[in-house]
C-alpha cells in the first residue's frame, strides 16, 4: 500500500462513542463486536447532530493512555460526522477535534471483512520502513460517496497521522 501524504486542518466531530480493543492485538480485539453495533446505533440518531458540514461519515479513533485503559490496545471509537460548530450535544454523544497536521492517507478497497489485514499492512508493512513515525493522536477513516456496506467496490480512506518534518 502507499498512501498519499496530506495536511488537513483542525476538525470538529459529534457522534457515539465506545471503548474497544483494537484489531492490531489479534488475541483480545474485539472491534468486530463492538464498532458495527455502534454505527447502527448512530445511523438512527445522526440527524440528531446540529451544524453538521458534509454528508461524509468519520470513523475516529483514539488510543487511550496506558494509565485509564483496561487491557493493552484499548481505543476510543466515534461514530461520528464533522460539525462547524459543537452547539449543544445531543444526550449521549460526545465531541472531539481532529488535530491539523500530516497525515499519510490509505484506501481501503472491499468489504469490511477485510479492513485487518489493510490496519495490517499499514502497521507492519508501509510504517516501519516508511521513515516516518506516528503521533500519538487519533487516526480516522473517512466515509464518503465511495462507501457502499457490504459491497465489493466500497472504499473509504484511513488517515494516519504523522509527526511533522
Amino acid at each position: 500500500m502507499k498512501p498519499t501524504i496530506v495536511a488537513i486542518e483542525k476538525k470538529k466531530v459529534v457522534g457515539l462513542g465506545s471503548k474497544f480493543i483494537s484489531i492490531l492485538n489479534p488475541k483480545d480485539g474485539n472491534g468486530p463486536r463492538i464498532i458495527p453495533p455502534l454505527w447502527q446505533a448512530f445511523n438512527r440518531r445522526e440527524d440528531e447532530i446540529q451544524h453538521r458540514i458534509s454528508g461524509a461519515s468519520i470513523g475516529y479513533c483514539e488510543p487511550l493512555p496506558l494509565q485509564s485503559a483496561s487491557s493493552p490496545g484499548e481505543c476510543f471509537y466515534l461514530a461520528c460526522v464533522e460539525v462547524s460548530d459543537f452547539g449543544k450535544l445531543p444526550s449521549g454523544m460526545e465531541s472531539r477535534e481532529i488535530p491539523a497536521g500530516r497525515y499519510a492517507v490509505f484506501t481501503h478497497k472491499g468489504k469490511l471483512n477485510t479492513l485487518p489485514e489493510t490496519y495490517r499492512e499499514i502497521y507492519a508493512g508501509w510504517l516501519p520502513g516508511s521513515g516516518e513515525k506516528r503521533t500519538d493522536t487519533a487516526e480516522f477513516e473517512l466515509y464518503d460517496q465511495r462507501f457502499k456496506y457490504g459491497s465489493d467496490d466500497s472504499e473509504f480512506d484511513i488517515y494516519i497521522p504523522l509527526q511533522r518534518r
